[in-house]
């Protein structure tokens, strides 16, 4: 069911096309590439930029079944595959066992919104459950009119631009109060505590009041770093952050492989670099090695030590 979904989803042009998580020959990388080389072209070009970094709480858990069959019949998945998808939804039970004592068999979530009790959330560990969360969230971009939405599942930033630091006060705020109403429309919560915001500033350019932005009537401050899809960002694009968190990491594999080098034999030992320090490296690569030789020639010589 999953194939059969997917190629008619994909063969349709359905998916939207920053949603990165879930998809074929799709990954963190591709989405931390593009939402990178937005925010640089704009910066690039002069312009102010804006990052606003979403949490949903409890994303896949509270997936509205209603809704979700609702969006499924939009989409073309209608007839006797949306009463599969109904009855595979339906009615589930779950139970936890611990040392092969099990609990009580449990009813699937609820959710209690607007007062009416409502079956939600998708079967995580699934195949099907991540395909139909995305198909979910599929349609928030079209809530919003000022910005560029990247999605990694649930994962969702959001990226303003333009040359009037006022203008972009504006957008970002207009295009969040859309949000907002998306997300109460879709019986989805907002993690105001956990939402953050970077502003990137060009250089020969700098903001000429305060950055007045509220989500979900909650004012928002700009942040220094933001952690997203396992990369510090920061708000001068220049990896400081990022970098010295991985030197950390970093230098801890080092010392395991000192320790081990003369206990393990080299294929083992070769083993272990790849898992603890060479993946490290590789990670997001492609973003945060571009900006400075500094920053290579000082991962380079960690490389060094470690081998």
């Amino acid at each position: 069911m999953h194939s059969r979904i997917y190629s008619f989803l994909q063969k349709n042009k359905v998916f939207y096309e920053n949603q990165f998580g879930f998809r074929l020959n799709l990954s963190t990388n591709d989405a931390l590439i593009c939402i990178l080389d937005s925010l640089q072209s704009q910066i690039d070009k002069g312009n102010f930029s804006c990052g606003i970094f979403i949490d949903i709480k409890k994303a896949f858990d509270t997936v509205d079944h209603g809704i979700l069959l609702d969006k499924l019949c939009h989409y073309g998945i209608r007839g006797i595959p949306n009463s599969w998808f109904k009855s595979y939804l339906s009615n589930r039970r779950q139970t936890v066992s611990i040392d092969n004592v099990p609990s009580d068999i449990g009813n699937f979530p609820t959710s209690l919104l607007y007062n009416k009790i409502s079956a939600c959330g998708v079967p995580q560990g699934s195949i099907l459950g991540p395909l139909l969360f995305i198909i979910y969230i599929n349609d928030l971009h079209l809530a919003i009119d000022k910005s560029k939405a990247f999605h990694f599942a649930d994962d969702t930033s959001l990226i303003y631009s333009n040359p009037s630091y006022k203008v972009l006060v504006k957008d970002v705020n207009h295009d969040l109060q859309g949000l907002c109403e998306w997300l109460r429309a879709n019986k989805l919560c907002l993690n105001v505590s956990k939402s953050e915001m970077l502003l990137f500033s060009p250089k020969n350019k700098q903001p000429n009041s305060k950055f007045k932005i509220k989500l979900d009537g909650v004012k928002l401050q700009p942040s220094y770093k933001v952690k997203y899809l396992g990369i510090i960002l920061d708000n001068k694009l220049n990896w400081s952050y990022h970098i010295s968190r991985l030197s950390m990491q970093l230098n801890r594999a080092i010392g395991v492989l000192s320790k081990l080098r003369y206990n393990l034999p080299p294929t083992t030992l070769k083993m272990v670099y790849h898992s603890i320090f060479n993946s490290h490296i590789l990670y997001g690569i492609q973003v945060w090695s571009q900006n400075s030789q500094a920053i290579r020639t000082k991962i380079q010589e960690l490389q060094n030590r470690a081998t």
